[in-house]
């Protein structure tokens, strides 16, 4: 790589500044983030299995204490959503144990910042991949709430976009809250972006707030594995839409790292894996199914067939909109335990592209408008993960785009 491509391609060290954790020891530090990110990671099976155990309960004849567990449930999925811009801080907790690093300079965030504050732009930033279990996302909340933000005018954190099952999740849907997230409905997503407050946007003279979120959903984690690099936008078509009718500029964002947490049981080679493919298996799913036109066709069935699942586990995940998968990471008998990416993280953030608007008067995209807005996003995004793949310890890999 050439000096001035080396230059291009700076990563920057996220560093903790918050003052409480600063206070503690770097160990105490460590043992935190890990006994933290173990206990969120355990949610994702807790939360079945403590359903599925109210029923054995049920069948049992223990219908008292059956019942008991199922008002706990209820009463956690009902909890109204509170925005705690302080969690959003302890976050930074985990920048040492995943060894975080961004690609913003200096200027990129003033510049940003101010057009937030100052002119009224608002981003919906798309962050890949989505990777089994989305620690990702605790990097991000810590980073955004600290580094995109100036003394001048504050943070212009926004918010996140989240599956609807989330909500009806107890501790989950409690600590999405915490970081401002929200139901990742079109009008709850349009209407937070164009006239949406809140306390980590309350300097800003105009209304809305930015988005971020894993726009891959479910259909990413099918493809997630340590050391694949693979991203799902060819189907997506609604952020587009979104961004045309608000005048929000879509940004990507590749974050290296993301699917080195955890194997899982949909795409590892293991024999858990294979055991759990076997249930409800079908005929593997033809990709020229995905793909919305012939050329698409040819050009995808060679190249990704073997990314796509059709095991009982991908079918029963489509069909409740979250992920059921099996996964572990460190050691499968403590299975929440995540790996330490071999490269630490990197979040790599795009140029935005440029505002626009629909030209109809109605303010509704053409799909002409959609397609040109969606083949620019993906350029984007492999733009900037082949500019930073080698700083980011992956010097061979190539970004595959679904």
């Amino acid at each position: 790589m050439s000096a001035s491509k080396a230059d291009d391609a700076a990563l920057y060290p996220c560093r903790i500044d918050d003052p409480f954790l600063l206070s503690l020891h770097p160990t105490v530090r460590r043992v935190l983030a890990w006994v933290f990110v173990t206990l969120l990671a355990s949610m994702y099976y807790l939360l079945p299995a403590t359903v599925l155990v109210s029923f054995a309960l049920a069948t049992c004849g223990h219908v008292t204490t059956a019942a008991a567990i199922g008002l706990v449930l209820l009463g956690g999925s009902l909890l109204p959503l509170h925005e705690r811009p302080y969690t959003r801080r302890l976050c930074q907790v985990y920048y040492e144990l995943f060894r975080l690093r961004h690609n913003l300079t200096q200027e990129r965030i003033r510049r940003l910042v101010e057009d937030c504050v100052e002119r009224g732009e608002r981003y919906i930033l798309g962050m890949h991949p989505h990777g089994v279990v989305p620690l990702q996302v605790l990097l991000w909340v810590a980073f955004a709430d600290q580094y995109l933000r100036t003394g001048e005018h504050g943070t212009v954190y926004g918010f996140g976009g989240m599956a609807s099952v989330i909500c009806y999740l107890p501790g989950l849907r409690t600590l999405m809250g915490w970081w401002t997230g929200m139901p990742a409905t079109y009008s709850n997503l349009k209407r937070n972006l164009t006239s949406g407050s809140g306390a980590t946007f309350s300097r800003a003279k105009h209304p809305g707030r930015n988005l971020y979120m894993l726009p891959g959903g479910v259909a990413e984690i099918f493809t997630a594995q340590p050391a694949r690099h693979v991203a799902v936008w060819k189907p997506r078509r609604g952020l587009c839409r979104l961004a045309l009718e608000t005048g929000a500029r879509l940004t990507p964002m590749y974050v290296f790292g993301g699917n080195d947490f955890y194997f899982q049981s949909l795409t590892s080679d293991s024999w858990l894996a294979r055991t759990s493919r076997s249930f409800g298996e079908t005929q593997p799913r033809d990709s020229r199914e995905t793909a919305e036109t012939a050329e698409e066709a040819a050009e995808v069935q060679p190249r990704t067939s073997h990314l796509l699942d059709d095991s009982g586990l991908a079918r029963t995940s489509r069909s409740f909109g979250c992920s059921v998968t099996l996964f572990w990471g460190r050691w499968w008998w403590l299975p929440t335990v995540p790996l330490t990416p071999p490269h630490g993280c990197t979040i790599a953030i795009a140029e935005p592209l440029p505002s626009r608007r629909a030209a109809a008067a109605d303010g509704r995209p053409s799909d002409d408008e959609v397609e040109a807005l969606h083949a620019e996003y993906e350029r984007a995004l492999v733009e900037v993960f082949d500019q930073y793949k080698a700083a980011a310890g992956y010097p061979d890999a190539e970004l595959t785009v679904l």
